[in-house]
C-alpha cells in the first residue's frame, strides 16, 4: 500500500509514514524523512531560553501524568512478561564485562565509597543533574571505577561516539 507525503508530495510505502491512530488510515500525512527534517529545522531554530521553557513544561507534564506512565508501563510488562527479563538476559550475555563494570559501581555505592551519580551535575554540559555514570577509559577490570557523571542526553552522545 503506498501513501502521498503531503509535504514532499511524493508516492511512498506506508512504512514510510509513522502511526497516527486518530487518523482514518493510521498514520501520519508527513513521511519520516520530512517529520525528521521538520523537527530537526524546529529544534535548531529555538534560542537557549526556548529550549529550556520547554524542558521546564516537558518535567512538568511529567510530574503530572507520571501515573499514568507507570500504570501504561505496568499494563504493558503485564501484556508482555518476561521481555523485560529476556532483553536483560541478552544483553548481559553479550556483554559481560559491563555488567561487571556496572555491578562494580553499584557496590561502591551501596558501601558507601561513592556518591550516587544524583548527587552531582553532568560532567560534560554542566547544566543538568547526572543521572548516572559513564564508564569513559572503557569497561576493563582496573578502570571499573573510573567514571565521570553524566545526564542522559550526553551518556547518550558518549556512548554513540565509542
Amino acid at each position: 500500500m503506498n501513501k502521498t507525503c503531503t509535504k514532499c508530495r511524493q508516492i511512498k510505502p506506508i512504512e514510510e509514514f509513522g502511526i497516527d491512530n486518530h487518523r482514518p488510515d493510521k498514520h501520519y500525512l508527513w513521511c519520516k524523512f520530512c517529520s525528521s527534517a521538520h523537527v530537526k529545522n524546529y529544534r535548531a531554530d529555538l534560542t537557549k531560553e526556548e529550549k529550556q521553557n520547554q524542558l521546564a513544561k516537558h518535567k512538568q507534564w511529567i510530574e503530572v501524568n507520571r501515573d499514568r506512565m507507570n500504570a501504561t508501563k505496568r499494563q504493558s510488562m503485564k501484556n508482555h512478561p518476561g521481555r523485560s527479563a529476556e532483553y536483560k538476559k541478552i544483553y548481559y550475555a553479550n556483554n559481560p564485562d559491563k555488567r561487571q563494570a556496572h555491578t562494580a559501581v553499584n557496590h561502591a555505592i551501596g558501601r558507601g565509597k561513592m556518591l550516587p551519580a544524583k548527587s552531582f551535575i553532568c560532567s560534560q554540559c554542566n547544566i543538568k543533574q547526572a543521572e548516572a555514570y559513564h564508564h569513559h577509559k572503557g569497561y576493563a577490570r582496573e578502570h571499573w571505577l573510573d567514571v565521570i557523571p553524566v545526564c542522559s542526553a550526553c551518556h547518550s552522545k558518549l556512548d554513540s561516539k565509542s
